[in-house]
């Protein structure tokens, strides 16, 4: 029988010593995360950190625009402002000929000017106050009544209608800037009657 028990017991008291060294090995202390001294707002590192702190505290221009002398705490800002000097409007209104130097002044203009628009289904008329929603309708009900018929595509800007005089609308609007409303208060001009309708409450307090 003590030929069995004794590596038992061995077994025991070995598997009890790793434990015992296992709960006495001291823990690692979490480092701490940089913090502001200033406002302790906490940071996932010490380059955020720094930025914050120029930014913020030292309220610190370092990126100074060389034609006008505007300075700006980042970079982009810097680029973006830039634009306003070279003529450079990327972004451009798909209801309108007004263009823009940057994707935030092109939302603020179409929540502004085109909020109220209705996008229109060619197809059964049905409208849509967002142009995701028509697309939508258009792939669920019309998907295939679009692949039978003629299409008819812009030749200055390779876009598609279904019709003729869809085409044609675009045209004028879009590459001929041709503005058909105008405005009888102040003779300005817009390119869609619901436009002149928006302008006219909003410029001259008309219901």
């Amino acid at each position: 029988m003590e030929v069995f028990t004794l590596p038992i017991f061995l077994k025991l008291n070995k598997l009890k010593s790793c434990q015992v060294e296992e709960m006495e090995a001291p823990l690692e202390e979490p480092q701490p995360q940089p913090t502001c001294e200033e406002c302790k707002k906490v940071f996932t590192n010490n380059s955020k950190l720094q930025r914050h702190i120029r930014e913020t505290h030292q309220n610190l221009k370092q990126f100074r625009c060389d034609q006008c002398g505007k300075e700006f705490k980042r970079s982009q800002h810097l680029k973006r402002h830039q634009l306003t000097h070279s003529g450079n409007r990327p972004f451009e209104c798909e209801s309108c000929p007004q263009k823009f130097t940057c994707k935030h002044h092109l939302k603020r203009h179409m929540q502004l000017i085109h909020e109220m628009i209705s996008y229109e289904c060619q197809e059964c008329e049905q409208k849509f106050t967002k142009k995701r929603q028509l697309k939508k309708h258009q792939l669920d009900h019309h998907k295939k009544q679009q692949q039978q018929k003629e299409l008819f595509q812009c030749l200055k800007c390779s876009r598609v209608f279904q019709r003729l005089r869809s085409l044609r609308k675009h045209n004028l609007i879009r590459h001929k800037h041709i503005r058909a409303f105008a405005c009888e208060t102040c003779n300005k001009r817009f390119a869609h009657k619901h436009t002149l309708k928006i302008h006219r409450q909003r410029s001259h307090n008309e219901n």
